[in-house]
């Protein structure tokens, strides 16, 4: 790693389980690193230890909190952020980082390095600053002390203040690709490469999700493949049922239409192209009497409108409401292509 070239100031942005945040993790403790820093932090030096322990004086982190959130409630969330920054529980959703919280940070940055090497921050979710925040910042990334770095993290360049990306050096990530998370599934879960493979299908590219997954692919797989053969073949009072209980688990149903999504685009490619190109090769007897129960055109009703009760929940609509007009199409659909 080639100090003299580091920005002073560095934003990583991408989508959620892109590695935004081990990225920024990643740069600021190899930053503090005595050991190999080729591949990032050695984890083996004191300054690592130090680091992963939030004990290091040149190195801060940063993330948005509800006002009521204890001080050592958020040194201990943050420790999980260092050690395990793809799985660390995301900030509510009103959490936001104050205008306090940024002073602070910038009179530290004032002081210099104690050590003499580099004096790194990290600031997590940037785009939860608070306007003030964000502008109190402003200077700082203008004027930066020398040997001193701050690591932005967010979800778009468009989610921050103009001003802020335009002193950043920053890098887009974008979706981890099948091979590469199916792999790190297999190394870091010890799964089987076929479970590994249907769960980097199912999470595109997030490794976040991925890893969620992973002890409930086999159960989300059943549930998805229930789902549709109720959907297509099942009594209509039944369905209902099914259906309003997959509603109340809100936290569940949206893994379910993705798996929902990975079964059906099987049958597709089943089709077209054979068995030899489906995520769930080991479960072709599954694929096949799928694909015997759905047309083209109904997999094409199906795959609109599992889009669309995905918009309807970002707009707060009855999520049951949702999945029985879902259900309705697709019946409707199949019944006329069965004519």
């Amino acid at each position: 790693m080639a100090d003299d070239r580091i920005p002073h100031a560095v934003l990583f942005c991408g989508p959620d389980g892109s590695g935004k945040t081990a990225a920024a993790v990643s740069l600021a403790r190899a930053l503090q690193c005595d050991g190999d820093r080729s591949s990032g932090p050695c984890e083996s030096c004191s300054n690592c230890s130090r680091t992963r322990g939030l004990t290091h004086p040149d190195f801060n982190v940063l993330l948005p909190y509800l006002s009521k959130i204890k001080q050592e409630d958020r040194r201990k969330h943050t420790q999980d952020v260092i050690q395990n920054p793809y799985e660390y529980p995301l900030p509510e959703e009103s959490a936001n980082i104050s205008v306090d919280a940024i002073r602070d940070l910038i009179k530290t940055f004032t002081y210099g390095s104690y050590q003499g090497r580099w004096r790194t921050a990290i600031i997590l979710h940037a785009h939860r600053m608070r306007a003030e925040a964000a502008n109190a910042m402003l200077k700082t990334l203008e004027e930066p002390p020398t040997q001193s770095i701050l690591i932005l993290t967010a979800p778009s360049l468009e989610s921050l203040l103009p001003t802020i990306v335009s002193r950043c050096q920053y890098f887009r990530l974008g979706p981890v690709s099948t091979v590469d998370l199916s792999a790190r599934l297999q190394e870091s879960r010890n799964i089987p490469d076929e479970q590994a493979r249907y769960v980097a299908e199912l999470a595109g590219g997030n490794v976040r999700l991925a890893l969620t997954l992973a002890s409930e692919a086999n159960e989300t797989q059943e549930r998805a493949l229930r789902f549709l053969t109720a959907l297509l073949e099942g009594r209509e009072a039944q369905t209902f049922l099914a259906l309003e209980q997959l509603a109340s688990e809100k936290g569940d149903v949206f893994h379910v239409l993705k798996s929902a999504e990975v079964w059906l685009r099987d049958v597709l490619h089943f089709r077209v192209i054979g068995a030899d190109h489906i995520v769930n090769r080991h479960r072709v007897a599954d694929v096949e009497r799928l694909s015997a129960s759905v047309t083209d055109q109904t997999i094409s009703v199906l795959a609109e409108e599992i889009e669309r009760v995905r918009e309807m929940n970002r707009r707060n609509i009855n999520l049951q409401l949702s999945l029985t007009e879902l259900w309705r199409k697709t019946r409707a659909t199949a019944i006329v292509g069965s004519v």
